[in-house]
């Protein structure tokens, strides 16, 4: 059942295994260290709360995503006589550790903006980076975070406005769509604003329709100017009393993680920030605030901007680039040589679980903000359904339950729709015989998985979570020259 044909595009059958998590080297990272971790913050904790639940459930649900022990689903081919199934695993459905649920979340989102959201108009990203001092508190409070993007969106609003009136436009509309990172390239805890905007207006004709009107690039006194107001703006919002950060007691040790994550592995914050001179177009640097505006995308270029904005929801690091030393640290290929030279990170194990406790999100934070005539309640929004690029023709599609489902407001698209768009495998189609294949059932009764898994010959029960190891003993500083007294009286 691992190997199994599938069809892709092309109309070619190729061979497809399924994934086998428990076998990844992030699956036995986390299986042999978690507990080990859970354990050293609630000893360190000063209430000793440890972790969040929040933070606790992303790793207890991720060791049972894509394990046929914890439940599956069964799908077989419609064609009567043909016999041929597949085991399809639950997946864990988590924000930010997962690599498979995330990669999930990002070609959906992805599709979904291009799609349904973001109309025919070219595209500029403007991404905002911040001092330590400030990632570290707009990471924890999920209204300071809101608060700063709202004074970077408005200061590139105003110089939008301010440039499409210049040019004889009386009621300019704006909008973007931001992605929220909350880690760098290096694992370091660095929350940051990549923002897409239509590279020009919109504005509405005496018949209420809408049109694209297109604004000049900036130019680096422009980048310059909308820096410094966004950082003098940033400091003075940060110097008000009730920005302070409040810190709940179960939440102590992930401000401690996120602390600690601040700096690069290579080095640390005081030393490793602002290293790198800002030489290229369109972007400036002060005082530890960056904003970069050279990113452009044609209007006509519609999949380089859906990739582009699948590398704004990306995961933390990709599964194939990490590995284990000889000595069991962990090794994580850079995808690009790093400006000092190096070409990897290697960390020890709970180091590197510690740098990912510190990017997941808390609960109920939006990492896809719509602001503008993209927000959902924005007036324009039915009118700017027409300039949105015309849906392919559509294609018979195959869903998991009794009939075809069109994709709609709020639907999220199927595993299956998924791994055709990003792998061209068409994996609802029977590889034995070329028919359609549906769902028959869901396996979630541990008697029953057991009997068909063992049936199989597939492992039947899901992987055994290691205990805690022991903190290390404190050494006593004993002097070698002085006798030990057992009692005195």
């Amino acid at each position: 059942m691992a190997v199994t044909r599938v069809i892709n595009a092309a109309g070619q059958t190729i061979e497809y295994e399924r994934r086998r998590p428990e076998e990844s080297v992030f699956y036995k990272i986390v299986l042999e260290h978690i507990r080990t971790l859970f354990a050293q913050a609630a000893f360190q904790s000063e209430h000793g709360f440890g972790y969040p639940r929040h933070v606790k459930q992303e790793f207890e649900r991720f060791l049972t995503c894509g394990i046929l022990a914890a439940g599956f689903a069964r799908i077989q081919c419609e064609k009567k006589g043909c016999t041929f199934e597949r085991l399809v695993a639950y997946s864990c459905k988590g924000r930010c550790i997962c690599p498979s649920c995330v990669s999930r979340r990002m070609a959906d989102c992805a599709a979904h903006l291009v799609e349904n959201v973001l109309p025919l108009a070219p595209y500029r990203q403007w991404t905002l980076s911040l001092p330590y001092k400030v990632r570290l508190r707009i990471g924890y409070d999920k209204a300071l975070l809101s608060k700063v993007l709202a004074i970077f969106l408005r200061s590139i609003f105003s110089w939008q406005r301010l440039r499409a009136r210049r040019l004889g436009l009386r009621r300019p509309l704006v909008g973007s769509v931001t992605l929220c990172q909350r880690y760098g390239s290096l694992l370091q805890f660095s929350p940051h604003f990549h923002s897409w905007l239509p590279d020009g207006v919109l504005a509405q004709d005496d018949a209420g329709h809408l049109q694209f009107h297109h604004l000049p690039a900036p130019d680096d006194g422009d980048i310059d100017r909308l820096l410094w107001r966004i950082a003098h703006r940033v400091e003075a919002l940060l110097d008000k009393p009730e920005a302070d950060i409040t810190v709940d007691d179960e939440d102590q040790a992930l401000l401690v993680a996120q602390s600690a994550a601040l700096g690069s592995p290579f080095g640390s914050p005081r030393t490793m920030q602002n290293t790198v001179p800002f030489c290229r177009p369109r972007c400036s640097a002060l005082e530890g605030y960056s904003l970069h505006a050279d990113l452009q995308v044609d209007q006509a270029d519609r999949k380089k901007l859906e990739r582009l904005l699948r590398y704004g929801l990306r995961p933390p690091f990709a599964k194939k680039r990490l590995s284990l030393t000889s000595s069991g640290q962990v090794r994580l290929k850079l995808r690009k040589p790093y400006f000092t030279g190096q070409t990897e990170i290697v960390l020890q194990p709970l180091d590197f679980l510690r740098r990912l406790v510190a990017t997941i999100p808390p609960r109920r934070m939006n990492m896809v903000r719509f602001h503008g005539v993209f927000a959902p309640n924005a007036k324009v929004r039915k009118a700017l359904k027409l300039l949105l690029p015309k849906s392919p023709a559509l294609q018979e599609e195959i869903d998991l339950g009794d009939s075809p489902k069109a994709v709609g407001r709020g639907y999220r698209r199927p595993w299956h729709e998924l791994l055709k768009r990003v792998f061209d495998l068409n994996i609802l189609i029977c590889g034995k015989c070329g028919n359609k294949m549906h769902r028959i059932s869901h396996i979630e009764d541990p008697k029953v998985v057991e009997q068909i898994l063992g049936h199989l010959e597939l492992p039947t029960t899901v992987p055994t979570i290691t205990s805690a190891r022991d903190p290390p003993q404190t050494e006593l500083d004993f002097c070698a020259d002085e006798p030990i007294l057992d009692d005195v009286a």
